[in-house]
């Protein structure tokens, strides 16, 4: 394609996000390529979606698949990607991998929480005096709603969410963010708004 899209393994497809940034700078008001959210919708029968999310820009490329468009498909897709990873920068609650995170792992999604405030929908400790959502477990509002559940960032032990089931596990056209996503995307839409 224009972007040099292309399909990987599994749900993987991929893109020259370098060009998709000089590309948006094309976009009248668009001075440079930090605080994008990109999303490329590729024309494919396929469901699968793939964010890049550069740190050092804190911008993202969501590519998405158009699955012969159908919304039941691509719904949930795109808002994973883009919503999800490309506007509030959330870690994947899925696990893909048995067993626990390797160190250099957890290093790496601590030190972006800690540097860019990402990943705050996963952590690693179950602590409730410690976890990321900890204010959610404290307020009787979210009594029932919020908890903390095995399994996110890739691995089935070691790492936690705080619900069941999320946009941000399953891929399903009924589920939504859970709280502490939804208050993520909340803080990026403010701070972007000004």
């Amino acid at each position: 394609t224009a972007l040099s899209c292309y399909s990987g393994g599994g749900t993987t497809i991929l893109g020259d996000h370098d060009k998709c940034f000089e590309y948006a700078l094309k976009v009248p008001g668009i001075v440079n390529q930090d605080n994008l959210l990109i999303n490329v919708m590729v024309n494919s029968e396929r469901s699968i979606g793939t964010t890049f999310m550069s740190y050092m820009r804190q911008s993202c490329v969501s590519f998405t698949t158009t699955a012969l468009d159908n919304r039941q498909f691509y719904g949930p897709v795109l808002r994973h990607e883009a919503g999800g990873h490309g506007l509030a920068f959330l870690a994947d609650e899925y696990a893909n991998y048995s067993g626990t995170p390797p160190t250099d792992h957890v290093s790496t999604y601590n030190s972006r929480f800690e540097d860019y405030g990402w990943y705050s929908n996963i952590d690693f400790t179950n602590d409730r005096s410690k976890i990321r959502w900890k204010a959610f477990l404290s307020d009787s509002r979210y009594n029932g709603q919020v908890g903390i559940f095995e399994g996110a960032a890739l691995y089935e032990q070691g790492a936690y969410r705080s619900t069941e089931k999320s946009i941000m596990r399953y891929l399903d056209e009924s589920d939504e963010f859970n709280a502490p996503s939804r208050w993520k995307i909340y803080q990026q839409i403010m701070d972007r708004s000004g």
